[in-house]
């Protein structure tokens, strides 16, 4: 008989991919429902957390107009983001506004009238009025809609969109929504007292956006057009224009900025655009030279959904990142 064949040795195991996961820089604690409250019978728009260190609480504001509605109001949270139970309502008319804490102090720019604002100062424990002007726009070039109010360098800047030709408009999607323009910008003391115009024209950009002053550096996120890419302006202490860097393919209204000292990161909160519908928002955070260290999806509406998001703001205190919108 034919001898049996040998059997061909078994093969060996293929060895095992080893995958190291990348560490995510933050880890999502906690969601509050803001709005819509039994209270205040009021949108949610323009939400924004802020810390007051003396009462070592956060204050939540908040509104805009819907439904027959309108005003903003506030709510305070614990270091445990728990309702305190107070409330109350410091604004009766619902426009399109911009705010911003100094320490203790509130700042709120709101519409003042026709083609005017109302840059106002207030104690937010008591809610009284400290100080409070009115700064008139030129109603061809200057527009009042989504404005961007920010402290840096011991200032506060006003800011809005502006078009140079006086053809522009509140609604930047009946114009050309891929076109950028520029913005203007009044400067003022913390006593309201003006200080300083300019326009920022040095590269396409829109309003809906957010400043931090960094090592005598001046760095202005924003969009290249209403459906543009995200990017940073950045200027010197005597507003040398030092370029532009386009930080995210698709993103707007990145109203909400922020800078970790310890780290040296920069935080950005900004709405995406995938279907160029402007749906979630996203956190993104930078290093020094804007270099992208991470990017998170904030929320995950679907695409066309009746879920969409707004107006995004951040800040940083003890160690944490407060997102709202």
């Amino acid at each position: 008989p034919s001898p049996k064949p040998t059997p061909a040795p078994a093969p060996s195991p293929k060895p095992t991919a080893t995958v190291t996961p990348v560490p995510q820089p933050l880890t999502m604690i906690k969601t509050v429902t803001v709005a819509p409250d039994e209270n205040l019978k009021i949108p949610g728009a323009f939400c924004r957390i802020n810390y007051v260190p003396v009462t070592d609480n956060f204050l939540v504001t908040f509104g805009g107009t819907a439904h027959g509605t309108q005003g903003y109001g506030y709510k305070w949270y614990t270091q445990d983001l728990e309702f305190t139970g107070e409330w109350g309502l410091f604004q009766e008319r619902g426009t399109d506004t911009a705010s911003v804490m100094v320490d203790n102090t509130y700042y709120f720019l709101t519409n003042g009238g026709k083609n005017m604002w109302s840059l106002k100062k207030f104690d937010p424990i008591t809610w009284t009025l400290q100080e409070q002007t009115l700064i008139k726009r030129n109603p061809n070039k200057e527009f009042g809609n989504d404005p961007m109010l920010v402290y840096v360098n011991g200032m506060l800047d006003v800011s809005g969109l502006y078009t140079a030709d006086g053809q522009g408009s509140l609604d930047q999607k009946k114009t050309n929504p891929r076109k950028g323009e520029t913005t203007h910008h009044r400067f003022f003391t913390n006593n309201l007292e003006f200080l300083e115009y300019r326009v920022f024209s040095d590269t396409p950009h829109i309003n809906g956006s957010s400043m931090v002053y960094v090592d005598g550096v001046y760095n202005m996120v924003t969009s290249t057009a209403f459906f543009g890419n995200l990017i940073v302006m950045r200027y010197d202490k005597d507003w040398n224009y030092l370029g532009s860097k386009i930080l995210a393919q698709g993103g707007n209204w990145s109203m909400g900025i922020a800078y970790n000292e310890e780290q040296g990161h920069f935080y950005v909160t900004y709405l995406d655009d995938p279907p160029r519908s402007l749906t979630n928002v996203r956190l993104a955070i930078f290093d020094t030279d804007w270099n992208s260290i991470a990017n998170i999806a904030v929320t995950q509406y679907a695409d066309h959904s009746f879920s969409q998001t707004g107006r995004p703001w951040v800040i940083l205190h003890n160690h944490h990142v407060y997102v709202s919108f």
